[in-house]
């Protein structure tokens, strides 16, 4: 327990001060700081575009199987689809909106 202790705070204070050197480097903030809008950026386009290939409808759910070859995806239309993903197609749809 003790050990642990002692090794997270001399971790915390190595990189920290190896932080603290990097810091100084010019132009490293404004290439982090790019590399920070880059990432958020793709998120929200991941977030925003949260379909799967193939699928027109925009999904609210989706769910892998248990052994992991399909997964379904519930749309905004209503409907459950099965998609393979080993052969990456579209099998059949499960319930339809009435």
């Amino acid at each position: 327990f003790i050990l642990g202790i002692a090794l997270a705070a001399f971790f915390r204070i190595f990189f920290a001060i190896i932080a603290t050197y990097l810091i100084e480097i010019p132009g490293i903030l404004f290439f982090g700081g790019l590399l920070l809008y880059f990432v958020c950026w793709r998120f929200f386009q991941e977030l925003k575009n949260n379909s799967i290939e193939g699928q027109k409808i925009k999904t609210d759910v989706q769910q892998f199987s248990i052994n992991e070859n399909k997964i379904f995806s519930a749309g905004y239309d209503g409907e459950i689809r099965v998609w393979d993903l080993k052969e990456d197609l579209y099998l059949r749809s499960l319930i339809k909106k009435l």
